[in-house]
């Protein structure tokens, strides 16, 4: 019996928001026949209930990268598309798959988003904000957001993540290409609305290289985001940045990728209104909006979550946590101290052949994490930082500390995994394992030597 599986468009799986005008189809065979070949293809694209494209029967044992036709009906902006194959092989079995694609704003055009900036003076440390209300009165039929940055950045839509995304819109050469990401925000929407955006330094304007010098690519950080509705009605609405959206700071008061980050959280619980951070108008940010393109590789995202296996106490009387397995990431935890408790965490990778805990490898990067306690129940998790450890050292909390109240957050692009190795020899299982966590370990966004 003849069967296909692991349709992909664009090599992924159902993809939204791609801006590729002649995406490419792949899928794979399976047979319980022998030497099993494909002898043709049959191909049909839907929009709707409508064919916008029919390859007929195509005599070809391709089943990789098989092209949208130039000459075919060109894609339009934010639209799904149905994708069917049929395949016919050498025993004269027929079988098909399915999937879809969706597109973006696939062009310059299509963006009514400027490009804003926060309101305040540039050096500005903690991480800028940047939100907007809105009303609905309508059925919806979907929502998309299409959103970049100057920077690195998340978002959140009634106080709910709106993506399980880290780290957009990566790091490019940003002079000539910065890639935009499009949610399926749908769900998230109520009558009351409102969505905002917090921006780091990340790549763009934090500090990298071996001289701890920022500002690599510009001196302010940015967003760009559009949000478009679409009622079941037939209308749509468009909420873009502009001057109508506010900017302020929040929790996040610093964050650099090798330093680390501060979450304060008496700034977002517990205050009186008069004493949260001022909101302040935006400004409208010089950028070109030619050089956004659709998201090209696969997304950061938290892979795993391991508990902190052991405690220790070392020579020099350290606090530390061992998690049994060097890792990138960022640790979580929840708290509930007094208000204004500070708990720091340090990060490494190795004990010293004392047992003591090791940061000489580090050189110049602090790989410090700060948590300042609101007094209710808080939990922390860095967003604009990410480390290489095995080990954390916790200080201001003394020792009575349960290791599995600690999380460690594996980050890391999500690559998706094709294969595995296993055999009777110990040894070579865990070179296989550390092979696997070093090739994970070094891809964040973009491959890296070094964690």
């Amino acid at each position: 019996m003849l069967c296909l599986n692991d349709f992909r468009v664009e090599y992924q799986e159902n993809p939204l928001g791609i801006d590729v005008k002649n995406p490419r189809f792949s899928w794979k065979l399976r047979s319980d026949e022998k030497n099993t070949v494909q002898t043709s293809y049959h191909i049909i694209v839907r929009k709707e209930d409508e064919t916008v494209w029919d390859s007929e029967i195509v005599a070809a044992e391709t089943s990789i990268g098989v092209r949208y036709p130039a000459e075919g009906r060109v894609l339009e902006a934010r639209t799904r598309y149905d994708v069917e194959v049929e395949v016919t092989d050498n025993h004269g079995e027929s079988a098909s798959a399915s999937g879809w694609f969706e597109t973006g704003l696939m062009t310059p055009a299509n963006w009514q988003a400027e490009w804003i900036t926060h309101g305040f003076e540039d050096e500005l440390e903690p991480c800028a904000m940047f939100m907007r209300k809105f009303q609905i009165q309508k059925e919806v039929a979907k929502a998309r957001v299409y959103a970049s940055a100057l920077g690195i950045y998340e978002f959140t839509v009634n106080g709910e993540p709106g993506s399980d995304i880290h780290f957009a819109p990566g790091w490019t050469s940003y002079q000539s290409i910065i890639q935009y990401q499009t949610y399926d925000i749908t769900k998230l929407l109520k009558e009351e609305n409102e969505i905002c955006f917090t921006v780091g330094n990340g790549w763009y304007k934090g500090v990298l290289g071996f001289f701890n010098q920022g500002n690599h690519y510009g001196k302010r950080t940015a967003l760009i985001a559009q949000i478009e509705i679409f009622y079941a009605d037939g209308t749509k609405e468009v909420i873009a940045t502009d001057v109508s959206f506010g900017s302020t700071t929040g929790a996040h008061r610093y964050g650099e990728i090798y330093h680390g980050e501060v979450i304060d959280y008496r700034v977002v619980k517990g205050n009186a209104p008069e004493s949260m951070p001022e909101v302040r108008p935006v400004r409208i940010y010089e950028q070109s909006k030619a050089v956004l393109t659709a998201q090209q590789d696969e997304p950061v995202r938290i892979t795993e979550r391991r508990k902190g296996e052991k405690l220790i106490i070392t020579p020099k009387g350290e606090v530390v946590i061992d998690f049994g397995q060097n890792l990138t990431g960022v640790v979580e935890v929840k708290l509930q101290r007094e208000r204004g408790t500070k708990v720091v965490i340090r990060h490494a990778e190795a004990l010293d052949e004392n047992g003591n805990f090791y940061t000489v490898n580090l050189r110049t990067a602090k790989a410090t994490d700060t948590f300042i306690c609101s007094g209710e129940e808080d939990v922390f998790r860095p967003m604009f930082t990410y480390h290489g450890f095995r080990y954390i050292q916790v200080e201001d909390l003394g020792e009575a500390l349960r290791p599995e109240d600690f999380t460690a957050c594996v980050i890391h692009t999500d690559l998706e995994k094709t294969g595995s190795f296993t055999c009777s020899n110990e040894a070579v299982n865990r070179l296989m394992q550390n092979i696997d966590w070093g090739l994970r370990d070094n891809f964040l966004d973009v491959p890296t030597d070094c964690p």
